[in-house]
């Protein structure tokens, strides 16, 4: 009885054999494996949807920075200088044609040409200009004493238009120089309305504000007409705006901004960027006095703007057009819409993301993949596009 109880003992202090601990520890390993292997895979698609949608995100973001300032194209200014009523000397619009909306189709392709995947019919790289007051939401009015003289200007800083923007306490009679200057800025141009309806266009040379921070004053040329039937020069109550040239386009980030230059060219390839710039709107260029370019939206490959115009006869029943890339230099002031079509990829590409994707993609297909290398490696970028259609409400209001 004893013995049989010791043998029991001995079996159930036995422990595994060398067949069962192999046969678990490949059990194991193999499990761990196979998690491995699944949460490798996981975080590499939350990486890559985390970055898809950052890509998402920044599209949009760039489209809404567009909005708003289509939004203010014509704000104080106007569609088209000589659609407007002048008397005398219309100013700078006698010599030069200032456009509320500038659209020149595929302009900027050359942007594009260092990516493989950029000559598909799919992508474009248009240049748009706008013009309106896009800094502040007010127009401001010339003062009632002293007036304007010649090439200097001094304007109401008693009118809450004017300390909406520009007041630097709290009762509204001190004027804060630094902005004042920046609104009126060296190179932009002063849109100013008589209450008789006439306009007259000038480029801004200079502002200030005196010592006791109560007069601000501005300097253009060239000067206000003072001998016509206007007479700009001693206009109470003229209305002024200052306007400025934006423009939007694709180029490259080592032109555009240097600083957004990638480390590893070889891993991303080259980065071209959707800015915004302000230009001189007499010249039509870069102007030192002027804020410089930014980028609103890295690794764009694409930007794409579409006119809707009234082809109606004036006071006739609308009949808009459909979206055109070019449109009837005449027709500028009857703009109504612009239908804006931007798209950007990921910086890295994804080996096992094919170009194109499908295999089968027609050209006319919408653009989801762009093969950012030529040299045969495999894999593409991955592409995200946002479209939206925006109102020129200043153009409409104008009724030109």
């Amino acid at each position: 009885m004893s013995a049989r109880l010791s043998i029991r003992s001995r079996k159930r202090r036995a422990g595994f054999t060398l067949l069962e601990l192999m046969v678990a520890l490949a059990i194991g390993a193999l499990v761990v494996a196979t998690m491995y292997t699944l949460s490798g895979a996981s975080a590499r698609s939350f990486q890559t949807q985390q970055r898809i949608s950052q890509l998402q995100l920044q599209t949009r973001l760039a489209l809404e920075r567009i909005r708003r300032d289509v939004a203010s194209t014509g704000f104080g200014g106007t569609p088209d200088s000589q659609a407007e009523r002048t008397c005398g000397s219309a100013g700078i619009a006698t010599t030069s044609r200032l456009l509320g909306v500038d659209l020149q189709d595929n302009s900027l392709a050359s942007a594009l040409s260092g990516i493989a995947g950029a000559s598909r019919a799919a992508v474009q790289a248009d240049r748009l200009r706008l013009m309106g007051n896009f800094v502040t939401s007010d127009n401001y009015l010339i003062a009632n004493t002293g007036g304007a003289s010649g090439s200097s200007i001094l304007l109401q800083s008693n009118w809450q238009g004017f300390r909406r923007t520009f007041a630097s306490n709290p009762l509204g009679t001190q004027v804060d120089p630094v902005m004042f200057q920046s609104v009126f800025a060296p190179g932009r141009i002063l849109h100013i309305t008589h209450p008789r309806g006439f306009h007259f266009f000038t480029q801004i040379t200079g502002s200030s504000v005196d010592a006791s921070g109560t007069t601000p004053s501005i300097t253009i040329s060239p000067p206000l007409p003072a001998l016509d039937e206007c007479n700009f020069a001693l206009c109470v109550g003229c209305r002024v705006s200052p306007q400025m040239m934006i423009e939007y386009g694709i180029a490259d980030a080592a032109t555009i901004a240097p600083g957004l230059v990638p480390n590893d060219m070889t891993v991303t390839g080259p980065n071209t960027v959707l800015y915004r710039r302000e230009l001189n709107p007499q010249t039509g260029n870069v102007d030192p006095n002027l804020p410089a370019a930014r980028a609103i939206l890295e690794f764009a490959i694409h930007f794409d703007v579409q006119a809707i115009y009234d082809q109606s006869a004036r006071g006739g029943i609308i009949n808009l057009s459909a979206p055109v890339a070019t449109f009837p230099l005449a027709s500028t002031s009857r703009l109504r819409a612009l239908q804006v079509d931007i798209a950007a990829r990921t910086p890295d590409t994804d080996p096992s993301f094919p170009f194109p994707y499908p295999a089968t993609r027609a050209a006319a297909d919408p653009l989801n993949s762009i093969l950012v290398f030529g040299d045969g490696r495999p894999g593409s970028a991955r592409v995200r596009r946002a479209m939206a259609e925006f109102v020129l409400d200043n153009f409409v209001d104008r009724g030109l």
